[in-house]
């Protein structure tokens, strides 16, 4: 039977953070480093696998499909013989790209900080044992 405390607090997080909604969306392996590459430009599927290897057809198929369920993400299907498909940052994934660049730049400023911080806590929890 589900923790109703659990469902609770995490509604909570989502109406004070929505910040935790997002990370939530982009938590996997494959989420951010789809959006960096559609940063660059609209690509093909295939393009996108080559540029993202090691990733599965599978595994990038189910990663663009979150995204375009989340709105980051465009599918676009050309009306050739063989028809062609090529993905694309939405407008919403475009101001996200931009966000996450900024968030780029604060991660390399801070990380040496927040590092060491770790390591500090990994060092104490290795003595505790």
């Amino acid at each position: 039977m589900p923790n109703n405390s659990k469902f609770e607090l995490e509604a909570k997080y989502f109406q004070d953070m929505p910040v935790y909604w997002l990370v939530r969306q982009l938590a996997d392996r494959w989420s951010l480093p789809v959006i960096a590459e559609l940063c660059r430009g609209t690509q093909r599927f295939l393009e996108l696998k080559r540029a993202l290897e090691p990733v599965s057809k599978r595994m990038l198929t189910l990663t663009l499909r979150r995204l375009m369920a989340a709105g980051f993400v465009e599918r676009h299907m050309q009306d050739t013989n063989p028809p062609q498909v090529s993905y694309a940052l939405s407008p919403l994934g475009h101001s996200l790209g931009e966000a996450l660049k900024s968030l780029n730049a604060w991660t390399k400023l801070h990380h040496a900080t927040f590092a060491a911080a770790l390591k500090r806590d990994q060092r104490a929890s290795d003595q505790d044992l």
